[in-house]
C-alpha cells in the first residue's frame, strides 16, 4: 500500500478493506458459527494487543525516567567529584596531567556504571 494512512476513516476503511479479502467466501463455506468464531478471536486479539502495547509504553516511560535520574545523578557526582580534584591537579607537565587525569576519570565512569549494573 502506497497511500498514506493519516485519519480515523482511512484506517477503518484499509482494516475493513482487507478484513473483506480475507473474508471472501468464509461466510458461505463455513457458516455463521464460524464466522462468530473469528470474529470473537478478533476481538480477543485486538485486546490483547491494545494491552500489550500500553505496557510496552509504560515501561518506555519509566525507563526514560530511570535512565535521566540516573544521568542527572552522575552529572552532579562528577560535578562533585571534579570540584574537589581542581585542587590537586599539580604537575611538571600539563600534558601527563591531562593523560593521567583522563585514565583517572575513565576508571571512575567504570567503576559507577558497574554499581549501577
Amino acid at each position: 500500500m502506497s497511500t498514506e494512512i493519516n485519519t480515523k476513516d482511512q484506517i477503518a476503511a484499509m482494516l475493513s478493506a482487507k478484513l473483506n479479502e480475507f473474508l471472501d467466501g468464509v461466510g458461505d463455506s463455513y457458516g455463521k458459527v464460524i464466522l462468530d468464531e473469528l470474529v470473537t478471536r478478533l476481538e480477543y486479539t485486538i485486546t490483547d494487543f491494545k494491552d500489550e502495547v500500553g505496557e510496552i509504553m509504560e515501561q518506555m516511560l519509566e525507563n526514560a525516567a530511570n535512565k535521566k535520574e540516573i544521568l542527572s545523578n552522575l552529572i552532579a557526582r562528577e560535578s562533585s567529584a571534579s570540584s574537589g580534584d581542581d585542587v590537586d591537579t599539580s604537575s611538571d607537565s600539563p600534558q601527563q596531567s591531562v593523560g593521567t587525569d583522563d585514565s583517572r576519570d575513565m576508571s571512575e565512569w567504570e567503576k559507577k556504571l558497574e554499581k549501577l549494573g
